[in-house]
This record gives C-alpha cells, structure tokens and sequence, in this order.
C-alpha cells in the first residue's frame, strides 16, 4: 500500500524505550490502541525490535516478547544480568569465655564459681578462615560486560610465636603453638605463658613472679607473694589467709575460696576482683570488686563494689569507690564503725565523652559500610578501632547505670554507725533503715 511506509513512521513514533541507569533494563512503551495492537502484533514486534536495536539494545530480549507487548503502559522488554559479587573470606574465632560471676549452692555450701582464664593445650583449634569466591561478572542489556567485586581474603592477625597456621581443602587453621591462655591483644591472637601449680604456692615453689597468666590450684600460704602480668585464679575451697600480696600487673585476679586476710593481705588488680568473701584486707582495684557473701573489717578501693548474693554484707572497714557500691546490707546489729565513700563523677562530662564515642563509633561503621574497595588490611584496622570504641562505650553506659553522680545502694538493711560519703556530702545512719539508696542529684544528697 502506498500509505504503509506513512503508517509505519507513525507507529514508530508511538514507541519510546528507556534504558534504566544501571543498563540491566529496557523498558517500552507503546502508544497505540488495544484494536490496533491486536490487528497487527507482528508488526508491533518487528518495530519494537527495531526500536530496542536503535537504542543499542543487543542482550536479553525476552523469547517471549510478542506476548508481553501490551499498549499505554510501561513494560520491561529486555534483562540484564547482574554482576554477582564474591564472598569474603569467613573468620570463626576462638570465643572467650564470658565473665560472670556465678554463687551456687552445692549442699550446705555457696561456690563462687567464675570462669577468668581461657586454657587452651598445644595443638588445639582456635581459629578458621575460608577462602573469598570470585565474582560473577554481568551484562547489560547493551552487551557490555559490568565487572563483579571479587571477595577478600580478612587476613588472620596472629602472634606467630605462639599460634601456628595450617591450609587445608582451601580452609586455613589456627593452632596453638603452645599451652597456655588464649588473649586478643589490639584483636590479635595470641596464646600467653601460663602457669599452673597443681597444690599450694608456699615453701616448695616459694614467691611467684610469672609474667603470664597463673592458675593455683589450691591456696596462696601464709606470708608469700604471687605476681603476674596477666590474669591469676587462685582455686583451692578454702580461699588465702595472711598472704603477702597477689597482684596482676596488667589483669584480673579471681579468688574462689575468699580472703580471711589476717590485717596483712593486699590484693592488687589492674582489671577486676572477684572473690567469694574478705575480711581483715585490703583490696586495690583499678576496675571493679565483685563479693560473692560479705566484706568484714576490710579496705576496699574500686570503681564499683558490689556484693553479689542478696544477703551480702559489708561490714566494718573502709569501701572507696569511684561510681557506686551495691550491697544487701551495710554495717551490723552490733553497730560497727563502716564507712562507705563515693569519689563521685560527672554525669555531664561522661555523657558528652560518651556521645563523642558513639559519633566516632558511627562515622567508623559508615566507612566500614562502604569499604568495597578498602585493602582487607585498612579494614582489619577499622575494625580494631571499632572494638576498642565499643568497648570504652560499653564501660561508660555501665557506669551511667549509676543513679546521680555517685550511688550507694543498700538493697536491704542499713545499721546505725554507717558513714556514707558521696562527693563532699555525708550522712551518718542514727537508725536502722530499709532498702535506701542515696545518690548524689544537682549537689544534693538524696535518698530513695
């Protein structure tokens, strides 16, 4: 006919395709009606086609296209494939086990029962890493090939001295190198010197001095000393008496019998103390004091002390802390001189570090987020940022737990001849008093 080349100009102009931004996908529109459709679906097809070819178009044309051509509306013509990225590399790591002190019943007896040192044996497992898998690179709709991110391989941060790696069907292994105490030093892994004294520290090994970890498995004798870098458990039933000192240099200490110090034991602990009881000693902490039952007659200096069974008492002696002390029961129904003192803190000066943490912490998962093409090295350095934030985060919401500016809580009972001090106030109890906790809010010291 001598009009067809007419019409077919027209049909072309009634039909528009739009690439999307990725170039996965063509879409086509055609302006026509549904009886001009129907009459010549073939016709349709060929200019669609046409049209899809004009726009470079070259790739995934669907088979079935003349059926999906419909008219005034948008549809997709054409599908890319997508790039498929590879995995990175998956990292299972030794867990350390979690610090908590536990008070169980066994018979007639409390335990104090706290898991502090991670032993691990020569040989055992403490770490896998898979390999990273390639990308699956993908095509646009006009033929072009789109690169696919292929997965990193997290490097393994290791002491080499003391942990050893193994390949395997494409799996990597640690192992400990040697026995010893598992640690994460700046998120590396690592395994310490440990020593562990089957019996009693006493006449026959003499003093300790050990620059790793120490577990005893029965009592520290009178008048001798352990000092360790690291951690030290001392696990005998029946706790220390008039020791010299047991002191971690960089650690925790967990006693597990307690402390009947004699007005001579000195406990020193860069971290945390954890012991079932003390009386007549003194115990220097740097991070918290957990107290299984009670403290008597006892010196005690902490950022937190907290007596741990509900019928936990501190009686008699000195308690200093920087935060709060948490105890059932404070002083005695003899009325025996306890002093409690509070150094107090600023609640705005660590809600502003705290916030300045949390934005350092955000801004580090928003780079961490977008770290595609970050060498694997870069983000293992984020990363340990990351966890070092976190952790000092952590530590200053816990000590926000405290009520005020500086808290005693007396969850039960306090006794006539209890000092309580917090910041530069005090009260003095005159009379017996039920579950009261006093902090210290806008310079004053209440109580609730």
């Amino acid at each position: 006919m001598q009009n067809e080349p007419l019409i077919q100009n027209r049909l072309k102009d009634n039909i528009t395709v739009e690439i999307s931004e990725d170039e996965l996908t063509a879409f086509v529109t055609i302006t026509a009606t549904e009886s001009e459709l129907e009459n010549d679906r073939s016709k349709f097809l060929k200019l669609v086609l046409q049209a899809l070819f004009d726009k470079g178009v070259v790739f995934g044309v669907y088979r079935d296209l003349a059926n999906r051509l419909t008219v005034n509306q948008k549809f997709i013509a054409a599908q890319g494939v997508a790039p498929v990225d590879g995995e990175d590399s998956k990292v299972d790591l030794y867990q350390l086990k979690k610090v908590k002190p536990e008070l169980k019943k066994d018979g007639n007896v409390d335990q104090y029962e706290l898991s502090l040192i991670n032993m691990v044996k020569k040989g055992e497992w403490l770490a896998t890493r898979t390999e990273p898998t390639s990308g699956i690179p993908g095509t646009s709709v006009r033929g072009k090939k789109i690169p696919a991110r292929d997965g990193r391989k997290i490097p393994l941060e290791y002491d080499k001295k003391t942990v050893v790696e193994e390949y395997k069907d494409g799996v990597t292994h640690l192992y400990a190198a040697i026995d010893g105490a598992v640690h994460f030093h700046d998120n590396m892994l690592g395994v310490s010197n440990h020593l562990e004294i089957g019996g009693n520290v006493g006449f026959k090994f003499g003093n300790i001095k050990f620059d790793g970890y120490v577990t005893i498995k029965g009592s520290v004798e009178d008048n001798f000393s352990v000092i360790a870098g690291k951690d030290i458990e001392i696990l005998g039933p029946y706790g220390i008496g008039q020791v010299k000192e047991i002191a971690s240099n960089e650690g925790s200490i967990y006693i597990r019998g307690g402390i009947a110090g004699k007005n001579q034991a000195v406990i020193k602990a860069k971290k945390d103390v954890y012991t079932k009881y003390v009386s007549d000693a003194t115990i220097i902490s740097e991070g918290d004091v957990h107290i299984g039952l009670y403290a008597i007659n006892s010196t005690i200096t902490a950022k937190q002390v907290i007596i741990d069974s509900p019928a936990g008492q501190i009686i008699g002696g000195q308690v200093n802390a920087e935060i709060r002390v948490v105890s059932p029961i404070i002083g005695s129904p003899t009325e025996r001189r306890t002093v409690v003192i509070i150094k107090g803190f600023s609640r705005a000066a660590l809600l502003s570090e705290l916030e300045n943490l949390d934005a350092e912490i955000r801004s580090l998962r928003k780079t961490l987020a977008n770290s595609d093409f970050m060498k694997p090295k870069d983000i293992l350095n984020l990363n340990r940022q990351l966890h070092e934030l976190l952790e000092k985060s952590n530590q200053l919401n816990k000590y926000l737990k405290a009520k005020g500016e500086g808290e005693v809580c007396i969850k039960s009972r306090g006794y006539p001849n209890v000092r309580i001090q917090i910041k530069d106030l005090a009260i003095e109890l005159k009379n017996e008093i039920l579950a009261t906790t006093y902090c210290i809010i806008d310079d004053t010291l209440k109580e609730f």
